[in-house]
């Protein structure tokens, strides 16, 4: 029996190694035929294959066949601020707003700086907008600016970043070239309605001061940026912001921003008390035929202060209200 049985199994074996049940003589196969079908033995055989991770991102990168996202290298995208529609290589200009729920006017576009891989090309697939809130705004008192950007429209595909540099600038005449104080960066990860970033940015001194906000939309195949540029503040070195220009209705002069940003301050200001008030009443009344003026609803005040240097002519007092009296003596207190 035993005898019997060993010899069903050798035939058995036999049979199995002619039929190739046994994968071993199948690659032993492989090995001494050079003819064989390589597609039919891997189909199979379930192996683990080993893919080359770095062809099959370089294949993604190049491929025109859309994603998970939707994009190709075709796809358009737009900003928004405010519902205007900002392109690539426009400027906006922000002003200041309390903060991030407050709309701010963005309307006046002006070319701008950037890089010529921004460009973008006519829709193929569809298209992917954002709509981008900055704001400005000086913090009174801190010496600090916040500056920050908000999303407020997501369209089409979700970008995986959105970035954000914070470029101060600062010049201290009215219109003068400006300069780099500081930089600093921050961004949005899977930014959707209502996600937002922003930063206190230190100030340096008194000075006019921007914010080139610089933005980059991070979609899985393209980085799509947008410049763009705050209004100019004249700002103290508490961060006060100059009031603005005043004209006095009665005689129709003018504050305006002051003629330096360095005036020196004395260590013997003018004397400033009723005897030196009352010429300039006195003055003011009878120059522009005013008898009845009511010297009770304003202050006097040195469009040069007389802390820095500002004397008590006729040319340089002008009567204000309370209220805008006080704007201007902030801003002065952090003059220097």
């Amino acid at each position: 029996m035993k005898q019997l049985l060993r010899k069903n199994f050798a035939l058995l074996l036999a049979l199995a190694l002619m039929l190739g049940l046994f994968p071993n003589s199948i690659s032993a196969e492989e090995d001494s035929n050079p003819n064989i079908n390589e597609n039919a033995i891997s189909s199979e055989i379930d192996l683990d294959p080993v893919v080359d991770r770095d062809l099959v991102d370089d294949f993604k990168e190049n491929s025109d066949v859309p994603d998970i996202y939707g994009t190709t290298p075709e796809t358009t995208y737009t900003f928004e601020v405010n519902g205007e529609t900002i392109q690539p290589g426009e400027s906006i200009y922000i002003y200041s707003s309390p903060d991030m729920q407050q709309p701010l006017i963005s309307t006046e576009a002006n070319l701008a700086e950037v890089p010529a891989t921004s460009k973008v090309s006519p829709a193929a697939v569809g298209v992917n907008s954002i709509g981008i809130q900055p704001v400005l705004n000086p913090q009174g008192g801190t010496s600090k600016i916040t500056a920050g950007l908000g999303v407020t429209k997501v369209v089409g595909s979700k970008p995986v970043l959105v970035g954000v540099n914070y470029v101060l600038k600062k010049a201290m005449t009215k219109g003068g070239t400006p300069q780099v104080i500081s930089r600093t960066s921050d961004n949005i990860t899977f930014p959707g309605l209502g996600s937002s970033t922003q930063k206190n940015i230190a100030l340096s001194g008194v000075g006019y001061y921007s914010v080139t906000f610089e933005v980059s939309v991070h979609y899985p195949k393209e980085i799509v940026p947008l410049v763009s540029s705050s209004s100019t503040l004249l700002l103290s070195k508490t961060a006060r912001p100059w009031p603005g220009d005043y004209v006095d209705p009665v005689s129709g002069k003018r504050i305006t921003d002051p003629v330096s940003l360095t005036w020196a301050k004395t260590s013997t200001p003018v004397n400033w008390t009723d005897k030196e008030r009352k010429p300039f009443r006195q003055w003011y009344q009878t120059t522009y035929n005013v008898p009845n003026y009511n010297w009770d609803l304003v202050d006097i005040h040195h469009i040069r202060p007389k802390e820095f240097g500002g004397t008590n002519d006729n040319s340089n007092l002008i009567p204000l209200s309370k209220n805008v009296h006080k704007l201007y003596t902030s801003f002065f207190a952090g003059y220097k």
